[in-house]
Formats: C-alpha cells, structure tokens, sequence
C-alpha cells in the first residue's frame, strides 16, 4: 500500500515537471556534453545506454539573421486570440491533445504514463542537441521581437515545443486513428506559435517535427 502510494506521487510529480517542460521549463536534466557522449542518460522507456547518435538532424544556418527577420515579421499575427492560444500551450499544451480526442487522462493511466515517460525521454535527447548547436534565440538577433513570453533558459536549435507535440500528436494518433489529422494540426500549431511568441526560428520549428518523428521510430523499436 505505501510503495503503491510512493508511486503515485512520483507519477504526480513527474506529471509536474512535464507540465512545465511542454510549457516554458523544458526542466533541467542530466545532460551529455556532445552528441557521441558514453555517458548514459536514464531513460524512462528507451535503453539506459541508447546512443543518442542514432539521432541525425542537420545544423541551423550559420546566420540567423535573415530567419530572424521572418521571426520578426510574425508578430503581425499576434492577434488576441491566438495569444490567447500561445498562453495556453505554454501553460500546459498536453491537455489540448487529450480534448481533441474527447477523453482525460485518467480514462487510460497506462496511455499517459507512456506520454509522460515519452516526454521524459525526448526532453533529455532535446538538451543534448540544444547544447551541442547553441543557437542563440531570435530576440538575442533582433531585438525588436519582443517575444511575448519569457525567453526560456536554455538555447533555440531544435524546438522543444515542436519535438515534444509531434511526439504526443504521434503517440495519441497511434491509439486514437480517427483523430490523427486534428492532432497532426495541433502539433503543427504549436511548433508555429512558439516562431509567432518571438522564441523561435521556422527551422528550430522544422529540425524539432523530425527529431520528433525520428524519436517515436526509435520508440517504436525500442518497445
């Protein structure tokens, strides 16, 4: 009985973390210093010892500036409700995906607890690729971007927003067939409002869709 409540509370306070990493926090994690670091990671559903090398996206530009100018010219779509939008993918995205497929969470704790430990895998693979390329953020290229949320700590190159919801728009799809195309719309709607809060660049976005589609292959896989 106590052990089966420990669990729960570390499900809970798992839960939290990802709440916050899907939103600004992508929380801090152990990270590797470079791509092809022997030092292991531990996963939640991929191997301890899965070697993130497997994991190929390309380099961002060398000079952000003409992106950053695409960045800049998005803050015409600032419109009130899609800020209104942006606040609440920040807050907490995951949820949105559980409404368009009309259920909670608590109607398949086995289903969320295979989201939430996804999302723990990939947010340690994201950190790793951030630090390796160091992108530095639009607003750190243009000021006058003026991204309407916090920066967050860490840096641009690939999104984590983008990874993160084609993971779950991936996972949710597998279960959930008939809503793939509403999910695949919401991930994509993501990924763009982080470019539209003046946070990231369209191929922050882009590199972020394939490490999202490359991690849910080596999911797969590894499952």
């Amino acid at each position: 009985m106590i052990s089966d409540k420990l669990k729960q509370l570390e499900f809970i306070e798992l839960r939290r973390k990802l709440c916050l990493s899907i939103g600004l926090g992508l929380f801090p994690c152990a990270q590797s210093k470079d791509l092809l670091s022997s030092k292991p990671i531990r996963f939640k559903l991929l191997p301890s010892d899965f070697d993130i090398s497997q994991f190929v996206i390309k380099p961002p530009p060398v000079n952000n500036y003409h992106e950053a100018l695409e960045v800049f010219s998005l803050k015409k779509l600032r419109s009130k409700e899609r800020i209104h939008q942006i606040n609440i993918e920040n807050l907490n995205a995951i949820d949105s995906f559980w409404a368009i497929v009309r259920v909670s969470e608590e109607d398949y704790p086995a289903l969320t607890r295979k989201v939430y430990n996804a999302l723990s895998d990939v947010t340690e693979i994201i950190l790793v690729f951030k630090e390796f390329f160091n992108r530095e953020r639009p607003s750190r290229v243009i000021s006058e971007i003026e991204p309407i949320l916090p920066v967050p700590w860490h840096t641009s190159y690939p999104s984590g927003h983008a990874t993160q919801a084609t993971v779950i728009a991936s996972i949710l799809a597998d279960f959930f067939p008939n809503y793939s195309g509403p999910l695949f719309e919401l991930s994509k709607q993501v990924g763009f409002n982080r470019e539209v809060a003046g946070l990231h660049y369209q191929s922050d976005t882009l590199a972020g869709i394939e490490l999202g589609n490359q991690f849910i292959a080596k999911l797969g896989i590894a499952l």
